[in-house]
């Protein structure tokens, strides 16, 4: 009975509309890899620069783990007839990955702000990506599940980690852990070899960091306010976007090893989401330079 509810997805195809599929469709969009690849320096570069990379450092964590656990569990996706046409990936199911990213990115947002309003849009969110996989018929509810389960444990961790005295967590221990935690999952990898997403997402994590550590020691730019965050924004993106396109055609003209491809890749774009656009939107004078 309980394996039914859980993994019998026969129920969703009642519920399809054409007026419904859009609207899904662009839920499910807001919990892929490249939706937080641009909205994580946003944050960082528009918002708070603090508040912003904590929840980079929080969202990329759970990339990776979601990576690790669905190589793990190895479970298999409802069968593909129930998906929508061109929507359903050929990675595992369990957990499922937009779940568990939507609840530590946006509930991590409600979590920083401590704001009704954006803990309202954080409810939303979830529930609309959620629903939207099971929707689409690209997860079940197990996978789903799953998903909201080490969503809503890596959240309470961050949001307890946040209430501990200044200081906490920090040195050279802490500070090593946390940037060869990927790597060692990537050693320890449970069947074969790591994908290559595992190597984009660890690439652009471990080069996150390092440009942070770099910004903290040679940049020290202000989170802008008001219109002026419109300005870095839009030059921002432009920027990444440039670089990104500049970074795909220079890695496959020089033909790199398909295996290295994905994390060259994400540390160039980590690097440059981090450091190389805000240290480009200071000297332009769109950003500004602390005092102290």
């Amino acid at each position: 009975m309980i394996a039914s509810i859980l993994h019998d997805m026969e129920w969703v195809l009642p519920l399809r509309h054409e007026a419904l599929t859009p609207v899904f469709t662009v839920f499910t969009f807001l919990g892929f890899t490249e939706f937080f690849f641009g909205a994580l320096p946003l944050l960082y570069w528009c918002w708070n620069k603090e508040s912003g990379s904590r929840i980079a450092i929080l969202t990329l964590i759970s990339g990776v783990l979601t990576l690790f656990f669905k190589d793990l569990f190895q479970d298999p996706r409802p069968p593909a007839g129930l998906a929508i046409d061109g929507l359903r990936p050929e990675s595992y199911g369990l957990p499922g990955g937009h779940t568990l990213m939507a609840i530590v990115f946006w509930g991590g947002l409600a979590v920083e702000t401590k704001k009704r309003w954006i803990l309202a849009i954080a409810v939303l969110m979830i529930t609309g990506i959620s629903s939207s996989r099971l929707y689409l018929g690209v997860h079940d509810l197990e996978d789903v599940l799953g998903g909201a389960v080490i969503g809503f444990l890596l959240l309470t961790a961050f949001a307890f980690r946040k209430r501990c005295a200044p200081g906490c967590c920090r040195g050279l221990v802490p500070s090593a852990a946390l940037f060869f935690f990927p790597i060692l999952l990537i050693l320890f990898w449970p069947h074969g070899d790591a994908t290559g997403k595992m190597y984009l997402v660890t690439g652009f994590y471990v080069a996150w960091l390092s440009g942070r550590s770099l910004e903290r020691k040679y940049l020290h730019f202000v989170s802008p306010t008001g219109w002026n965050r419109l300005g870095v924004a839009i030059a921002g993106i432009f920027l990444l976007a440039l670089m990104a396109y500049a970074f795909r055609t220079v890695i496959f003209s020089l033909r790199v090893p398909r295996v290295s491809a994905p994390a060259l890749g994400g540390l160039l774009i980590g690097i440059a989401s981090s450091f190389v656009v805000p240290w480009i939107l200071v000297k332009s004078r769109l950003l500004q330079r602390s005092n102290s």
